[in-house]
């Protein structure tokens, strides 16, 4: 998974439009990553890791077409499942807001020679209960 600051979330979301804000705490497109997950027998802590990929793309980390292969490689999946993931997020959820993920797209530059890292938690806030996707983020 991709190793994300606090400081660059917190960057991305002053520039986000509103579309994007939306999408990532919508209660439709939580069901719909917790369907997804369900259907293809998926654990919760992988439904977890799935939505916090999906807030990755919608954030503008991560394009969506390499959304197959950071599910495969995240989750540890077979490619044929993870294709067929990645396949029904971008119909259901990132073909609506297409040309907004287009726009943001900027991956995460890489950490200058020689410059510390620093321990990372990556955390996702997702109440099952209500199957409600609340958002990601990476505490550094």
């Amino acid at each position: 998974m991709l190793k994300i600051s606090r400081q660059q979330v917190l960057e991305r979301w002053d520039t986000l439009p509103d579309n994007l804000k939306e999408a990532l705490f919508s209660e439709s497109n939580s069901g719909i990553v917790w369907q997804i997950g369900t259907l293809n027998h998926l654990p919760e802590e992988k439904i977890s890791m799935m939505a916090t990929i999906v807030g990755d793309v919608i954030f503008g980390f991560l394009h969506p077409d390499d959304l197959t292969r950071e599910i495969q490689e995240s989750l540890n999946l077979n490619y044929q499942i993870a294709n067929s993931i990645s396949h029904e997020i971008n119909r259901k959820i990132f073909e609506p807001i297409r040309i907004a993920l287009e726009k943001v797209y900027s991956p995460v530059s890489a950490m200058p020679f020689g410059a510390a890292q620093s321990k990372q938690t990556d955390f996702i806030v997702f109440d099952h209960r209500d199957n409600n996707w609340l958002g990601h983020a990476v505490i550094s």
